[in-house]
């Protein structure tokens, strides 16, 4: 016979004392199904949570690392840029600011886009999931990584529509292939007389450096909300800092260590 069953006997016989057995019975097995459903439910998130930490600790790393990479070379351009300027300004470059030279001229057209936040974060914003981030701090920052890397995203898009637009120098370039290269064409040295004769020319470099440190400080500020989320990481032990020191994962400009 169910416990449904022998309360509506009871009630019947009126046997009050087997009732109220019955019922304290009935009420346990209701709240010890209630705390064990919760209990599993918590499990779930808590698990969720953790799936979601350690994939986005991974994916931090990684964009700090191309972000710290992208500052280093939209600087080693602007900085080039002005040697090239320098040296159609009529002075002589020492062979290492001829180098960085070099470098920024071979790249100073290069249009690289603004970096996205996706991967777990993306999983995380777009599935209106963020609340399954329990800790208050994280999860702003999280919201502040996001929103910092939208606004990077749309105004690196406007700063390469100017670098595009910009009129190209090659004519007094010289370019060829290294070893180095492949199948890309360095530049490996200019015409800085005819650069200088050329209307248009020293303006149109300096607007071009410009625009590369105008680059270099927006990714900056999305490095340091990215940053933010893996100090907040390592608070709350979700990742190993010492396992995750940022590098340039294609490599530091060759003019890294010139003065």
């Amino acid at each position: 016979m169910t416990l449904l069953s022998r309360l509506n006997r009871n009630i019947r016989e009126h046997n009050w004392f087997a009732v109220c057995v019955e019922f304290v019975i009935v009420v346990i097995g209701v709240a010890v199904g209630f705390q064990l459903t919760q209990g599993y439910d918590q499990a779930r998130l808590e698990a969720r949570e953790t799936s979601y930490l350690t994939g986005m600790a991974t994916d931090f790393s990684i964009y700090q690392s191309l972000l710290i990479c992208r500052i280093e070379t939209e600087g080693e351009i602007a900085r080039g840029l002005d040697h090239v300027i320098t040296a159609i300004g009529g002075t002589e470059l020492s062979a290492e600011e001829q180098a960085r030279a070099h470098y920024a001229l071979t790249l100073a057209h290069a249009v690289q886009p603004g970096l996205p936040l996706e991967g777990n974060l993306q999983a995380l914003v777009l599935g209106d999931l963020v609340e399954t981030i329990r800790d208050d701090t994280l999860r702003g920052r999280i919201l502040q990584a996001q929103s910092t890397a939208s606004v990077n995203v749309a105004a690196v898009e406007q700063i390469n529509a100017m670098i595009i637009g910009a009129a190209r120098f090659d004519a007094y370039l010289e370019r060829a292939r290294t070893a180095d290269s492949g199948e890309f064409y360095t530049v490996i040295g200019f015409d800085d007389a005819a650069m200088a004769d050329a209307p248009g020319v020293r303006d149109l470099l300096m607007n071009l450096a410009n625009y590369h440190r105008a680059i270099a400080g927006t990714v900056e500020s999305q490095l340091s909300a990215v940053t933010g989320v893996l100090n907040q990481l390592d608070v709350l032990g979700a990742r190993d800092p010492g396992a995750s020191e940022p590098s340039c994962l294609y490599g530091a400009p060759p003019t890294r260590d010139i003065d």
